[in-house]
């Protein structure tokens, strides 16, 4: 008869399935700061804010160079490595789920797998469209407006960074949710999510969000939280 697993073997085996996929967008992330495929892909994206505003990117300063360039590789590796995580979670709170709820929890891991990468696709191919069209949607006579190109792109790169936050923020949420009963110990692990994702947001949002980074993580608080309570568990039901 296999031994009953205590709250601390089972974020001990959350602990041991979470490495890998740290691992490997780690992995990913550095060979693709180290390759030429990454430069050809910001050409490409470059090509793509030339066609949209009609302007230049420019770097103004060196460090911004390698900041736009890793974080973009960071971006790549966490949206490559994403996928395996959900497996790895869906893995993890399988053998805890009753049979009514396998088939709604497998389907929203699924939906946050494939969500994560096509988010930030579309935030990076739409940010320089949006920015074109803000600025010329608001004009002032006699004043040519001029857009600040590593500024669009640090806007595309946080966007993406807020769309990953909230989607695996979500995920982690809905997981705690099914593998843990109410109580001090959910509470205090949600939490615990809340300060982590609110501090690496806090960290990586760019200079033009100095205004709107309390805003974004309370509504990325409210977001999660009011997702993961539609998720069903059998405790609210044996209850």
């Amino acid at each position: 008869m296999p031994k009953e697993m205590g709250l601390h073997d089972h974020l001990a085996e959350l602990r041991r399935l979470l490495i890998p996929p740290v691992i490997l967008a780690a992995l990913i992330t550095v060979l693709y700061a180290t390759s030429d495929d990454l430069v050809s892909w910001m050409a490409w994206w470059i090509e793509i804010y030339e066609d949209s505003s009609g302007g230049e990117l420019s770097v103004y300063a060196p460090h911004d160079w390698y900041v736009l360039k890793w974080s973009a590789a960071i971006l790549i590796g966490v949206a490559f490595a994403h996928p395996f995580l959900c497996f790895n979670l869906w893995k993890f709170v399988e053998p805890g789920l009753i049979e009514s709820e396998r088939k709604t929890v497998s389907a929203l891991f699924v939906a946050i797998s494939v969500l994560l990468p096509i988010t930030v696709l579309a935030v990076v191919l739409a940010s320089p469209s949006i920015a074109s069209t803000a600025v010329s949607a608001d004009q002032i006579s006699g004043v040519r407006p001029a857009i600040d190109s590593m500024g669009i792109a640090l806007m595309a790169v946080s966007l993406s960074w807020i769309s990953v936050v909230l989607i695996l923020l979500t995920g982690l949420l809905c997981v705690v949710k099914v593998t843990i009963p109410p109580g001090e110990v959910r509470d205090g692990i949600r939490i615990r999510l809340h300060v982590i994702f609110a501090g690496i947001l806090f960290l990586i949002l760019s200079n033009g969000f100095e205004g709107m980074r309390i805003i974004i993580i309370i509504s990325i608080v409210i977001i999660s939280e009011s997702i993961s309570r539609l998720v069903p568990t059998q405790f609210e039901k044996s209850s």
